[in-house]
């Protein structure tokens, strides 16, 4: 039977956008399902950062309350001040001026730390003492603990760096993915709205599930929704881009 009114053209026409406009979304949806698990792992591994860098802050600052311990137990059994200020502090008074150099506060009780230990190197019958044993065991362990978590904050940046070395080219393509589909239905909506059926009076009468027959369904792809789930990723990885950037200096 011949078709007069155009229809069956129209439907063969909607079918066939309809089938590559759901395999574009098909694309999009699997790649953005795959940045939304490769950020999780991103978050992941930006949290470890966050946490070990805290743990350092914490040790670090333990760190220094047993320094300070050391130096008042050295000032009440000792005469260190007199003794070490006048020796080995000369020399590095005078190299600090002439380099004109900034230190950093941790740099300082290292340094610090370092006299005290030079002087009871010197004077051995102090480090024997329980006293001064038991707090020198604690700065050796605490020690020990920075090194470690020193060396997992960094294995945590490098972690995090590789994750994000990953997103430059599937952000692209996710993007790409996502103007192809505008594209196919685009090209697809004016095709049909061109049709002789789609610009007939039968279409213009008939019912409103008699004209879906003859449209495209995009109900249930949401692109707008994955569109801003792929830019709010774009940005979060952008984001821990320059955190870790700042941590690694």
């Amino acid at each position: 039977m011949v078709d007069l009114t155009g229809r069956k053209d129209a439907k063969n026409i909607k079918e066939r956008y309809q089938h590559e406009i759901n395999q574009a979304h098909g694309r999009v949806k699997s790649k953005v399902e795959w940045l939304y698990k490769m950020n999780h792992k991103l978050k992941w591994a930006m949290s470890e950062t966050e946490r070990l860098g805290k743990d350092i802050v914490a040790n670090e600052e333990e760190r220094k309350k047993l320094y300070e311990s050391l130096s008042n137990l050295l000032k009440e059994e000792t005469n260190f001040e007199e003794k070490m200020w006048k020796t080995t502090q000369k020399g590095k008074k005078v190299k600090a001026i002439t380099i004109n150099q900034k230190f950093k506060d941790s740099d300082i009780e290292e340094a610090r730390y370092s006299d005290m230990m030079d002087y009871l190197r010197r004077y051995p019958k102090y480090a024997s003492k329980s006293s001064f044993s038991t707090i020198l065991n604690k700065i050796t362990e605490i020690e020990k603990g920075i090194k470690k978590t020193k060396n997992e904050f960094h294995k945590a940046i490098s972690d995090g760096t590789r994750e994000i070395s990953y997103f430059t080219r599937n952000l692209m393509e996710a993007k790409n993915n996502i103007r192809t589909y505008r594209r196919i239905l685009k090209e697809g909506k004016e095709k049909l709205e061109d049709m002789r059926y789609r610009k007939g009076f039968f279409f213009k009468i008939s019912s409103e599930t008699s004209k879906l027959g003859v449209s495209l369904d995009t109900l249930n792809h949401k692109i707008d929704e994955k569109e801003d789930t792929i830019k709010q990723i774009e940005k979060e990885v952008n984001d821990a881009k320059k955190e870790l950037a700042k941590l690694e200096k």
